[in-house]
């Protein structure tokens, strides 16, 4: 058991240090990390590419191993970790989380597009329907172009329009912030993700999960580095799912609203859950069942109505998804 810490500790600490050691350059806005990752400059000479090769391969080795390990941990479940210190058991995942939230992201200039989303919102934007202004801050030269659509739903909108006010424009500030909110996601559909796997009796044990769960490189790298927010969507996936167990659909659907107005993709599994309420009703039950939904539907209703409220011009507003088409 002490390997799978290890191969997943080692490689954030050195993640870690690395992104630390660039912090001052990054608050100046004078380091091109979307670019040149473990180091500042955007024009690598060949002792840097090797020795940014050299740890890349090291780190990505390092997970590669952690994968095969968990694999065969439960594949032969023997899923229990407890003979292990408990202080292991938390103190571990936790510094793992912690310095992934501390590591640039890997390529990816998500998070500006998500800043300067914000930003033209606090100048009376509507994303969905005008043009608005999108600076990659962390590249060289500084790239700035006109985007003509906004990919994701109205709660996600506003979500990127309060923090960029909180942030008072630093994209930086932003970052933090938004890494706070997505670690405190990724943490409680951890928990949902084992109540879920309860509901189907599946054998295994939580702190199993939850540490497999927090220590994931993937999941990590896209939700925390990267910032990338599936995990918010998730989050209200997973409700949704629990509720639909204990038949409380008039939560259900709310819940649904609020993952879809996230980011559209929960929008598919709208048909499934009416198949699964559909064949909950009977003839002793379709009363409570059709008040159930009804009630769903309402609650839902207001979610949607609230939501797009200060963004709402027509149809339009979805013409975003064709453009993208995704």
């Amino acid at each position: 058991m002490y390997k799978i810490f290890i191969l997943s500790f080692v490689p954030w600490l050195v993640l870690a240090i690395t992104s630390i050691l660039k912090y001052g350059k990054i608050w100046a806005k004078d380091c091109y990390f979307q670019v040149g990752w473990l180091f500042c400059s955007p024009d690598l000479n060949m002792l840097q590419k090797i020795i940014e090769g050299l740890l890349i391969s090291f780190i990505f080795g390092c997970f590669i191993l952690y994968g095969k390990y968990v694999w065969e941990l439960l594949k032969n479940n023997n899923a229990d970790l407890r003979p292990m210190p408990r202080y292991y058991l938390f103190i571990i995942p936790i510094l793992i989380l912690i310095f992934a939230s501390l590591v640039v992201p890997f390529g990816s200039s998500d998070m500006s597009y998500y800043f300067n989303a914000g930003k033209a919102m606090e100048m009376g934007i509507n994303p969905y329907v005008q043009d608005w202004p999108n600076q990659k801050d962390f590249v060289f030269p500084v790239e700035k172009n006109m985007i003509t659509s906004f990919s994701y739903g109205p709660i996600v909108a506003y979500s990127f329009k309060l923090l960029s006010a909180a942030s008072q424009d630093n994209v930086v500030l932003f970052m933090i912030f938004w890494r706070i909110i997505m670690v405190a996601f990724f943490i409680a559909c951890g928990f949902l993700l084992y109540k879920l796997i309860r509901l189907y009796t599946l054998d295994i044990k939580r702190d199993t999960l939850l540490i497999i769960w927090l220590t994931q490189p993937l999941l990590l790298f896209e939700w925390v580095v990267n910032g990338h927010f599936d995990v918010i969507w998730l989050m209200f996936l997973l409700l949704a799912l629990i509720f639909a167990h204990a038949k409380k659909w008039w939560l259900v659907m709310p819940c649904l609203a609020i993952g879809i107005w996230s980011k559209f993709i929960p929008i598919f599994m709208v048909p499934w859950f009416a198949m699964w309420w559909w064949q909950d009703v009977d003839r002793n039950n379709w009363y409570k069942q059709v008040g159930g939904i009804f009630a769903g539907l309402s609650l839902g209703a207001v979610v949607t109505y609230v939501a797009w409220l200060p963004y709402w011009t027509g149809w339009g507003v979805f013409k975003s998804l064709i453009i993208q088409s995704k």
